[in-house]
Protein backbone atom coordinates (compact mmCIF):
# COMPACT_ATOMS: atom_id res chain seq x y z
CA UNK A 1 0.00 0.00 0.00
CA UNK A 2 1.18 3.71 -0.52
CA UNK A 3 3.05 5.28 2.08
CA UNK A 4 1.01 8.39 3.28
CA UNK A 5 1.49 11.01 5.63
CA UNK A 6 -0.86 14.05 6.62
CA UNK A 7 1.11 17.26 8.04
CA UNK A 8 -1.59 19.85 8.57
CA UNK A 9 -3.73 19.82 10.48
CA UNK A 10 -3.12 17.82 13.31
CA UNK A 11 -5.53 15.80 15.13
CA UNK A 12 -7.76 17.45 17.41
CA UNK A 13 -6.42 21.12 16.29
CA UNK A 14 -8.61 23.94 16.43
CA UNK A 15 -9.06 25.53 13.28
CA UNK A 16 -10.12 29.51 13.65
CA UNK A 17 -10.38 32.15 10.59
CA UNK A 18 -6.35 32.98 10.93
CA UNK A 19 -5.89 28.85 10.28
CA UNK A 20 -8.11 29.22 7.23
CA UNK A 21 -6.49 32.70 6.04
CA UNK A 22 -2.60 31.49 6.29
CA UNK A 23 -2.81 27.30 6.33
CA UNK A 24 -6.11 26.68 4.85
CA UNK A 25 -5.35 23.06 3.34
CA UNK A 26 -4.55 19.51 4.21
CA UNK A 27 -1.14 19.18 3.23
CA UNK A 28 1.02 15.79 3.59
CA UNK A 29 2.92 13.49 1.55
CA UNK A 30 2.55 10.23 -0.47
CA UNK A 31 4.44 7.90 -2.04
CA UNK A 32 4.51 4.32 -3.78
CA UNK A 33 6.87 1.93 -6.13
CA UNK A 34 4.90 2.73 -8.94
CA UNK A 35 5.31 6.31 -8.68
CA UNK A 36 1.42 6.72 -9.85
CA UNK A 37 -0.33 7.19 -6.44
CA UNK A 38 -4.04 9.07 -6.22
CA UNK A 39 -4.76 10.96 -3.03
CA UNK A 40 -7.72 12.19 -2.45
CA UNK A 41 -8.85 14.86 0.64
CA UNK A 42 -12.57 14.74 2.22
CA UNK A 43 -13.36 17.46 4.84
CA UNK A 44 -17.16 16.21 4.54
CA UNK A 45 -18.23 17.90 0.92
CA UNK A 46 -16.74 14.47 -1.06
CA UNK A 47 -13.63 14.05 -1.92
CA UNK A 48 -11.09 15.83 -3.67
CA UNK A 49 -8.30 14.90 -5.64
CA UNK A 50 -4.80 16.18 -5.01
CA UNK A 51 -2.12 17.19 -7.32
CA UNK A 52 0.94 15.73 -6.15
CA UNK A 53 4.46 17.26 -6.99
CA UNK A 54 7.43 16.06 -5.54
CA UNK A 55 5.08 13.62 -4.10
CA UNK A 56 3.88 16.12 -1.74
CA UNK A 57 0.13 17.64 -1.85
CA UNK A 58 -1.92 20.31 -0.40
CA UNK A 59 -5.50 20.71 -0.89
CA UNK A 60 -6.92 23.90 0.12
CA UNK A 61 -10.28 24.15 2.40
CA UNK A 62 -12.48 27.01 2.08
CA UNK A 63 -13.71 28.42 5.75
CA UNK A 64 -16.88 27.13 6.96
CA UNK A 65 -19.16 30.30 6.75
CA UNK A 66 -20.67 30.42 10.41
CA UNK A 67 -19.23 27.41 11.94
CA UNK A 68 -18.67 27.91 15.85
CA UNK A 69 -17.10 24.70 17.17
CA UNK A 70 -17.89 22.09 14.80
CA UNK A 71 -16.27 18.65 14.62
CA UNK A 72 -14.54 17.77 11.03
CA UNK A 73 -13.05 14.47 10.16
CA UNK A 74 -10.13 15.15 7.48
CA UNK A 75 -10.13 12.17 5.75
CA UNK A 76 -7.15 11.22 3.30
CA UNK A 77 -6.36 8.16 0.86
CA UNK A 78 -4.15 7.22 -1.03
CA UNK A 79 -4.59 4.61 -3.88
CA UNK A 80 -1.75 3.11 -6.16
CA UNK A 81 -2.06 1.71 -9.53
CA UNK A 82 -3.23 -1.62 -7.98
CA UNK A 83 -5.87 -0.80 -6.07
CA UNK A 84 -4.08 -0.73 -2.27
CA UNK A 85 -4.94 1.93 -0.70
CA UNK A 86 -4.08 3.97 2.92
CA UNK A 87 -5.94 5.91 4.51
CA UNK A 88 -5.44 8.40 7.40
CA UNK A 89 -8.40 10.37 9.23
CA UNK A 90 -7.72 13.76 11.29
CA UNK A 91 -10.52 14.79 13.83
CA UNK A 92 -10.66 18.70 14.32
CA UNK A 93 -12.88 21.74 15.55
CA UNK A 94 -13.88 24.74 13.15
CA UNK A 95 -14.65 27.75 14.64
CA UNK A 96 -14.66 30.41 12.57
CA UNK A 97 -16.98 32.90 14.52
CA UNK A 98 -14.82 35.62 16.56
CA UNK A 99 -15.98 36.09 20.25
CA UNK A 100 -18.83 38.35 21.30
CA UNK A 101 -16.83 41.19 23.80
CA UNK A 102 -18.92 44.28 25.16
CA UNK A 103 -17.74 47.14 27.08
CA UNK A 104 -20.38 48.56 29.37
CA UNK A 105 -18.06 50.65 31.85
CA UNK A 106 -17.32 53.32 31.27
CA UNK A 107 -19.26 54.62 28.87
CA UNK A 108 -17.83 56.26 25.61
CA UNK A 109 -16.71 60.06 26.38
CA UNK A 110 -17.34 59.54 29.85
CA UNK A 111 -15.41 61.84 32.05
CA UNK A 112 -13.28 59.99 34.97
CA UNK A 113 -12.05 61.69 37.95
CA UNK A 114 -10.67 60.58 41.55
CA UNK A 115 -14.25 59.37 42.58
CA UNK A 116 -13.85 56.89 39.87
CA UNK A 117 -10.47 55.86 40.33
CA UNK A 118 -11.12 55.69 44.20
CA UNK A 119 -13.79 53.45 43.92
CA UNK A 120 -11.37 50.83 42.09
CA UNK A 121 -11.31 52.09 38.48
CA UNK A 122 -13.65 49.42 37.13
CA UNK A 123 -13.74 48.61 33.52
CA UNK A 124 -16.13 46.06 32.86
CA UNK A 125 -18.30 44.50 30.01
CA UNK A 126 -19.57 40.91 28.67
CA UNK A 127 -18.10 38.49 26.42
CA UNK A 128 -18.58 34.92 24.74
CA UNK A 129 -17.93 31.84 27.56
CA UNK A 130 -14.65 30.31 27.27
CA UNK A 131 -12.84 33.28 25.63
CA UNK A 132 -10.02 34.85 27.32
CA UNK A 133 -9.73 38.98 27.44
CA UNK A 134 -6.90 41.37 28.13
CA UNK A 135 -7.05 45.06 28.81
CA UNK A 136 -3.83 47.35 27.96
CA UNK A 137 -2.17 44.35 27.02
CA UNK A 138 -3.02 42.39 30.54
CA UNK A 139 -5.37 39.67 31.51
CA UNK A 140 -8.60 40.70 32.72
CA UNK A 141 -11.06 38.33 35.38
CA UNK A 142 -13.82 36.85 33.67
CA UNK A 143 -16.05 35.05 35.30
CA UNK A 144 -18.61 33.44 33.01
CA UNK A 145 -19.76 35.85 30.38
CA UNK A 146 -18.57 39.06 32.60
CA UNK A 147 -15.08 40.58 32.51
CA UNK A 148 -13.16 43.36 34.66
CA UNK A 149 -10.16 44.98 34.70
CA UNK A 150 -9.11 48.08 36.49
CA UNK A 151 -7.83 51.19 34.60
CA UNK A 152 -5.44 53.54 36.75
CA UNK A 153 -4.81 57.20 35.66
CA UNK A 154 -1.70 59.03 35.57
CA UNK A 155 -0.99 61.40 38.32
CA UNK A 156 -0.63 64.14 36.02
CA UNK A 157 -3.34 63.43 33.30
CA UNK A 158 -5.61 66.61 33.37
CA UNK A 159 -8.65 66.68 31.35
CA UNK A 160 -6.30 64.12 28.70
CA UNK A 161 -8.20 61.78 26.47
CA UNK A 162 -7.20 58.57 26.19
CA UNK A 163 -8.36 55.73 23.74
CA UNK A 164 -9.10 52.07 26.32
CA UNK A 165 -8.86 48.74 23.95
CA UNK A 166 -10.02 45.78 25.18
CA UNK A 167 -9.21 42.13 23.37
CA UNK A 168 -10.63 38.82 23.43
CA UNK A 169 -9.92 35.53 22.42
CA UNK A 170 -11.24 32.25 21.84
CA UNK A 171 -9.77 28.91 22.02
CA UNK A 172 -9.58 28.60 18.02
CA UNK A 173 -7.41 32.12 18.35
CA UNK A 174 -10.62 34.53 16.78
CA UNK A 175 -10.10 38.08 18.02
CA UNK A 176 -12.45 40.59 18.58
CA UNK A 177 -11.24 44.07 19.64
CA UNK A 178 -13.11 47.34 21.34
CA UNK A 179 -12.00 50.56 21.81
CA UNK A 180 -13.65 53.84 23.93
CA UNK A 181 -12.42 56.92 24.51
CA UNK A 182 -12.53 58.63 27.59
CA UNK A 183 -11.11 61.56 29.77
CA UNK A 184 -9.17 61.66 32.24
CA UNK A 185 -8.70 64.45 34.96
CA UNK A 186 -7.03 63.72 38.41
CA UNK A 187 -5.42 67.08 38.60
CA UNK A 188 -7.45 69.27 41.52
CA UNK A 189 -8.36 73.12 40.17
CA UNK A 190 -5.36 75.53 40.80
CA UNK A 191 -6.11 78.26 42.91
CA UNK A 192 -5.01 81.36 44.13
CA UNK A 193 -5.69 84.50 46.02
CA UNK A 194 -5.29 88.13 44.69
CA UNK A 195 -7.12 89.60 46.92
CA UNK A 196 -6.78 90.58 49.54
CA UNK A 197 -3.33 90.96 49.78
CA UNK A 198 -1.25 88.86 51.80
Amino acid sequence: APALTVAVPLEGAALGLDWFANEGGTAGSASDGSKAVVVTVDVGAGPTEAVLQGGLFTVGWASPAGEVWVAHTVRVVATDLAGNRTELERSVDVDVVPPVLSMLAPLQGALLGPRFFDAGGHVEGLVSPDAQVTFDAQPAVVAGSQWTASLSPQPTEDHVSRMIEVGATDRAGNQTRVTTSVVIDVVAPRLTFTSPAA
